[in-house]
């Protein structure tokens, strides 16, 4: 019997370790690794030959966003022209917040100069914030906590205007959102911290996703347990938290939110990584009733089948090429699916 290595993430590799050997698991996450870089590298062709095909300023600017754990070459030249471009037009004033914000999950030194280099801007908290998503090194966390300070203007909580508690709230929550797959003891403080807290216990549940621990499915159930019926806050951050997991309990839990008349959709963006019938049955649903395009972009995030790349296709040539982008490789909301991929 092999020993677990601690420096295995996916789920699968560990199995492999502890019931059969590390040089087996070793090679099953060295198969898994060239399988993810081949797929990095076809999503940037895709990208690359729609801007092409449909060469466009906003389009340019906002695919950045959906760019996250990217930092090939490839990827930065992406990055690049987008911070090129200048347009008096309002919604591209900007580019840079989209392309922080699709620096998640990239800890090199190229994306921390970035975020060094725009974080002074008290406008790009919340896109900082959102470029933090699935990282736990010490610096990310010390990013945090400059996220934290700027937050308060050196004042408490209860002494700050509504319009400033409100902006510090933004920052708040994207800081713990983007702690999705995140699960170790800092991050654990950090929700234990904050589920306390009415305004933000929101985030602190959609940072459980990627994650099927039984402490995250404790937190998960007390949730739903006092939570209303229907389409609101609780139940769209219950279906978050569920970000691609694909185990008989997840689905059960789906199928509960459901019956609790929780929004269909964001169940369906759940379904991240997930290549299985009864996902492809709920997304093939959801395009039916004309409001799901979005969602269903969002749930194809890391699927490499035949049938995810027609609908990208589908996508890209009859509604925008940021919509086909967005089912790529995801943002900081869906970047947990890297941790289980395989094909």
């Amino acid at each position: 019997m092999g020993m677990e290595s601690p420096n295995f993430k996916n789920e699968k590799v560990k199995k492999i370790a502890e019931t059969e050997s590390l040089d087996k698991a070793k090679e099953f996450e060295t198969e898994r690794e060239i399988d993810l870089k081949e797929f990095e590298e076809k999503a940037l062709t895709f990208i690359e030959e729609s801007l092409k095909e449909h060469p466009d300023d906003a389009d340019k600017i906002f695919i950045t966003e959906y760019l996250a754990g990217l930092d090939s070459d490839r990827a930065w030249k992406l990055r690049e022209e987008a911070l090129s471009i200048k347009s008096s037009k309002w919604l591209l004033k900007h580019p840079e917040q989209s392309v922080i914000g699709g620096l998640a999950g990239i800890d090199s030194d190229r994306a921390w100069e970035l975020r060094e280099k725009f974080s002074k801007k008290v406008a790009n908290r919340e896109n900082i914030a959102d470029s933090l998503a699935g990282l736990d090194s010490d610096r990310a966390w010390a990013m945090r906590e400059i996220l934290k300070r700027q937050r308060s203007f050196g004042e408490k909580w209860s002494t700050v205007p509504n319009s400033d508690y409100r902006a510090m709230l933004k920052v708040e929550t994207r800081i713990i959102s983007g702690l999705a797959g995140v699960d170790s003891d800092k991050a654990w403080e950090t929700r234990e911290e904050y589920f306390g807290w009415d305004d933000l216990r929101g985030a602190v549940i959609e940072s459980l996703a990627g994650l099927d621990t039984n402490r995250a499915w404790e937190m998960r159930e007390e949730l739903f347990k006092n939570s209303e019926k229907g389409d609101n806050e609780d139940m769209r951050a219950l279906a978050n938290s569920l970000i691609g997991l694909n185990t008989d309990r997840a689905w059960e839990f789906r199928e509960k939110l459901l019956k609790n008349k929780a929004n269909k959709n964001s169940i369906v963006a759940s379904l991240v990584g997930i290549d299985t019938d009864r996902a492809w049955e709920m997304r093939e649903e959801s395009l039916k009733d004309g409001s799901g395009k979005g969602w269903v972009a969002d749930s194809l995030v890391g699927l490499d089948s035949d049938r995810a790349w027609k609908l990208r296709e589908e996508f890209s040539q009859n509604d925008s090429v940021v919509l086909a982008a967005q089912s790529l490789v995801g943002n900081n909301t869906s970047l947990v699916w890297r941790k289980n991929y395989k094909k």
